[in-house]
């Protein structure tokens, strides 16, 4: 019976080169994206169009996936809003901006984190290890003031990624909070490696306990490893403060 991995918020980056990892080893694919994205269907087992600014959508993405894939065994939360806020006046941003990317950071994340413990307990669910991988960034340790609405959500999420953690420890089920760094410890921002992403999420979902020991906080640089490998790397409350 093949594993089947449901990628909350498929795009075009991060989100197409976890789908071209996990596919290499066998997993059926269920991609939910806010569009179409032919290259995506081309790849994915089952494609769903939702707004996961909207929570309540999320138990109906799990079921339509169960039903036509069988239970997941590992869900990554790839979804973001980030609506940027004037640099010099951040609380200029307004409520209803805030409300919406936290409703995609938090609100959602939390919807698909609830609904994961479900499925990961289901009678017909594979053997096997069962993972929850939430795309996070240096946010939860340092503050930009444009960002101030997915700083809170990052900051927000990374909360109920570690709560989940040690909760289901006990259970085999694994929740991880992953931010991928400069050598230095630094965001990478914008220079965000797709493929090391996705190879570091399908890791970490083959790990099984052997990811206890990595913990809930996950970090990683990309081509600092052994023969240009990923670095598995923790860095601590170190953001590389000389670049901020």
């Amino acid at each position: 019976m093949s594993k089947v991995l449901l990628l909350l918020g498929a795009g075009a980056n991060i989100g197409l080169s976890t789908i071209r990892s996990f596919s290499s080893t066998g997993w059926k694919i269920a991609a939910v994206s806010r569009t179409t994205k032919p290259t995506i269907a081309e790849l994915a087992h089952l494609t769903l169009i939702a707004d996961l600014a909207d929570p309540s959508s999320i138990a109906d993405i799990f079921a339509k996936v169960t039903s036509e894939l069988g239970p997941p065994s590992a869900v990554v939360y790839n979804a973001a809003g980030s609506t940027r806020a004037p640099e010099e006046n951040p609380l200029a941003l307004s409520p209803a901006d805030f409300d919406k990317d936290t409703s995609i950071n938090v609100n959602s994340l939390y919807a698909a984190a609830h609904e994961a413990v479900k499925v990961f307990a289901h009678p017909d669910a594979p053997k096997g290890p069962k993972t929850f991988v939430y795309t996070g960034n240096v946010l939860n340790h340092m503050f930009m003031t444009h960002r101030v609405s997915l700083g809170a959500g990052k900051s927000a999420g990374a909360h109920v990624i570690q709560v989940a953690s040690a909760a289901y420890k006990d259970s085999g089920w694994r929740f991880y909070y992953v931010d991928e760094r400069k050598s230095d410890g630094s965001p990478v921002v914008m220079d965000i490696g797709g493929d090391a992403n996705g190879q570091v999420f399908r890791e970490l979902c083959d790990e099984g306990e052997v990811g206890a020991e990595r913990g809930w906080e996950v970090h990683f640089v990309k081509g600092q490893g052994e023969n240009g490998g990923t670095l598995y790397k923790h860095f601590g409350d170190n953001v590389g403060r000389k670049w901020w």
